[in-house]
């Protein structure tokens, strides 16, 4: 039976192997607890599969825990779905459904999560036979076309979490707490390998969970990091969902961080006022990993990302990112790759994010991002970013949210449409005249509609836009 670097590196991780490692509900795992039921049943996982690739789709993050370091030592590649998802691959499954056929046996007096085998196909789908023994496997979200598989070899999944741990400061005695899901590789990387592996406790939330609940988990657990979405700080800039002791709980992090998506317009507008938090915004992707995380105040010019992570190289290429980084997937599979696994960087080594970035022009070494490659909307001739023109409506002490994508156009081809989320009693039409001052004609939207909500994925990232063309 094999023994692959996750589950050894959680074993050989500094600290007590006796004190609380994770912590979800009323339920508390020591790592020495975590390390025999995952070994308890990785035995069953290794004697019912022959081959193929086990498909997770649990909300429960200790289910995905166990799993994982279960699946690591067998063998088994993972791939990890989120359970709301319409469709998804195929293979044996596992889900939070009650059942006794995957449950492994209680230990330590502490009852296992419900893991129902719910197919139980010994063989997985055809290209599982193509990863990795040690792979995990993530969804993209889908929002820039049809979702993809990035799997993620042992190695480069604890690279990442060793770079997040070592620059947060994670260790024995600095809780974090994570309301991040876990089946999303952010959530799993900053909320549930980095802690394990470095030792650090960890507490875990429902991804839906109020500002008011995370600071009190914070409070609980004296913890010094919090691993959050945009939304959640989009509530608390908002005052929505907290009471006022909350800001008060959250004084003692040492570093609250967003990753997913773009930080809401009035976390931008009010950091260090209604916040007074060390807020860090992450860049990265399920393919690179982390690729920089920056602290947020006001005074950073829109779109700036920071400096990259120790060890993450990068370079600009006709105006994309691409970048070097032990962190790098290994590759990627879906309808749009024919169902084979392909590499995700050039064969010199570089990765291409599709992202577009500048050097700063304020602080050498830093990056601004500028928007997508794929998204970019083709005005008549003239390029138009949707992601700079979000940053300067978002700008508007009125808006609350903002989404801009493409809409076809007979005679420019395509032009720019706003969903705009507004503060009650805020006028539209000050929004649109502000527009015209602040952006040139050809990235001025056609349209601004008001929206109660802009729809957006687990992590933040806006679903529903209506693209002008296919976008293959």
């Amino acid at each position: 039976m094999n023994s692959p670097g996750i589950f050894a590196a959680v074993a050989a991780a500094a600290g007590s192997s006796t004190d609380p490692a994770l912590i979800t509900g009323d339920r508390s795992w020591s790592r020495d607890e975590l390390l025999l039921t995952a070994a308890e049943l990785s035995e069953g996982l290794a004697r019912r599969y022959s081959g193929g690739a086990v498909v997770v789709e649990t909300d429960d993050p200790v289910s995905t825990a166990l799993l994982t370091l279960a699946a690591d030592r067998a063998g088994i590649p993972v791939l990890h779905r989120d359970p709301s998802a319409a469709a998804g691959p195929s293979g044996p499954a596992v889900h939070d459904e009650t059942g006794t056929a995957g449950r492994p046996a209680p230990t330590g007096g502490q009852e296992s999560p419900f893991l129902g085998l719910v197919r139980a196909a010994a063989d997985g789908p055809e290209w599982a036979g193509e990863l990795p023994p040690d792979a995990q496997v993530f969804f993209t979200s889908g929002s820039t076309g049809t979702p993809m598989g990035v799997v993620r070899p042992a190695a480069a999944v604890l690279a990442d979490a060793r770079r997040v741990a070592d620059f947060l400061g994670y260790e024995p005695g600095a809780p974090v707490v994570c309301a991040a899901p876990a089946f999303h590789a952010y959530g799993f990387n900053y909320g549930l390998i980095a802690p394990l592996v470095a030792g650090a406790a960890v507490r875990l939330l429902p991804s839906r969970c109020l500002p008011s609940t995370c600071a009190a988990a914070v409070r609980a657990l004296g913890a010094r990091t919090l691993i959050a979405l945009p939304a959640h700080y989009g509530l608390l800039a908002q005052g929505a969902g907290w009471q006022g002791w909350t800001v008060q709980h959250l004084a003692r992090l040492r570093a609250a961080v967003s990753a997913g998506a773009a930080l809401p317009p009035a976390v931008r507008q009010h950091p260090g006022n209604t916040l007074e938090l060390p807020l860090f915004n992450c860049y990265g992707s399920s393919e690179a990993g982390a690729i920089t995380l920056s602290r947020v105040d006001r005074e950073q010019e829109p779109g700036d990302i920071g400096e990259p992570l120790p060890g993450v190289r990068v370079r600009l290429d006709g105006g994309e990112l691409q970048v070097q980084t032990s962190s790098l997937a290994l590759g990627q599979f879906g309808s749009r790759t024919g169902n084979r696994l392909l590499p995700v960087s050039e064969p010199d080594g570089w990765y291409r994010t599709g992202d577009l970035a500048r050097w700063s022009g304020v602080t050498p070494g830093r990056l601004t991002l500028l928007g997508r490659s794929a998204t970019i909307i083709n005005v008549a001739g003239e390029k138009v970013s949707p992601g700079e023109v979000e940053r300067v409506i978002s700008q508007h002490p009125s808006v609350l949210d903002v989404s801009v994508s493409a809409v076809a156009d007979e005679v420019r081809g395509e032009v720019p449409a706003a969903r705009v989320v507004l503060r009650p009693g805020a006028v539209e039409s000050e929004l649109v005249e502000w527009c015209r001052t602040e952006l040139a004609p050809h990235q001025m939207p056609r349209t601004f509609e008001r929206v109660d909500r802009i729809p957006r994925s687990a992590t933040g990232k806006a679903l529903g836009a209506r693209p002008a063309r296919d976008s293959g």
